[in-house]
């Protein structure tokens, strides 16, 4: 019924290829357009084209959230059976935590190391080499983008250009992220090599200097649209290349000033360690809560993931929430 032969599988396929074939050259000639906006037409840009202008692969995009999806069900799997069998693994009488004086390895304790190992696989499958194709070149897509956005703002005037413009920021925050990567996930560096320290070094150049003509734009607003498109292209091409010591020539990055690492690192894992800690306290408030109002035991569940939900919101914003919400497959 659902074999390759069945016409409306056929069909289905068909229509679904045919999307993603529009989608492509839609990309491509947008690209092609902002490039002339932006009078950049010196720019040789053949790889980014090819990259931009290729249809996604079904397959290889779903394949990440396939095997992170298969992933979590094993260790969700794994944790029940743990937690069904609680009465044969059991703390020495008075050691154990309260929760497991009962005699049995609770969810309190499997929980926690099922999320863990489940949201490591996820993150290591979304931004390292592991994720394959989609991956390796979601940089190109995001500095295309931003491109598309920097011809846009040039063109619009009054309140328009004011939203091209914020929406510029938001493209160049996500691409400065998936760039500060991109040794990880172009895939020419090993996981241990003397060459990803110079590659990381030079990536935080170049999204420095990307933030130099960020910056430029509410002075010379003219001048720097051009450059900063200029500057994503020719990083694109780099990219592609695999000359990740090189994405920007050096003339270019004489005014930048190298975006800390260390620091966006240690900021990145301060911001996840609070995160956690407002789930986690606002799981723990909503079970008390749904505790004292007497719901039933069976709703523990989404009344935990609701609370945690909610903790993260009022420490840090729905953003937050959506930036975690990214890991998780078919996110759409």
């Amino acid at each position: 019924m659902w074999g390759e032969d069945n016409p409306q599988v056929q069909a289905l396929a068909e229509q679904a290829q045919q999307h993603r074939n529009q989608e492509a050259e839609k990309a491509l000639a947008d690209l092609d357009r902002a490039v002339e906006r932006l009078s950049l037409t010196d720019v040789h840009i053949p790889l980014t084209r090819t990259v931009v202008g290729t249809p996604r692969d079904a397959f290889r995009d779903h394949l990440q959230s396939a095997v992170g999806t298969l992933t979590m069900m094993c260790l969700l799997m794994v944790g029940s059976a743990l937690s069904l069998g609680q009465h044969s693994v059991r703390w020495p009488q008075g050691q154990g935590p309260k929760f497991a004086n009962d005699g049995g390895l609770s969810l309190y304790v499997i929980g926690p190391v099922i999320l863990g190992l489940g949201v490591g696989t996820l993150w290591t499958m979304s931004r390292t080499r592991i994720g394959g194709d989609p991956v390796r070149y979601a940089l190109i897509h995001h500095l295309t983008r931003a491109v598309n956005t920097c011809a846009e703002a040039l063109e619009l005037a009054g309140t328009a250009r004011d939203r091209a413009l914020r929406r510029l920021d938001k493209q160049c925050r996500k691409a400065e992220r998936r760039l500060l990567r991109a040794h990880r996930a172009r895939g020419t560096l090993g996981f241990i090599s003397p060459r990803r320290g110079p590659a990381a070094l030079h990536a935080a150049q170049a999204a420095g200097a990307l933030r130099h003509d960020l910056v430029r734009i509410d002075v010379t607003l003219d001048e720097a649209l051009p450059s900063l498109g200029g500057k994503l292209l020719t990083i694109c091409e780099s990219y592609i290349e695999g000359r990740l010591g090189a994405l920007l020539p050096e003339d270019q990055l004489r005014d930048a000033v190298p975006v800390s690492l260390l620091r966006r690192r240690i900021k990145e894992v301060v911001q996840l360690l609070f995160t956690i800690a407002a789930g986690l306290g606002g799981a723990m408030s909503a079970n008390h809560a749904a505790s004292a109002i007497g719901l039933p035991k069976d709703y523990a569940p989404f009344v935990a993931a609701a609370g945690a939900i909610l903790g993260v919101t009022l420490v840090w914003g729905w953003r937050q929430v959506t930036i975690l919400l990214e890991l998780w497959p078919f996110k759409g």
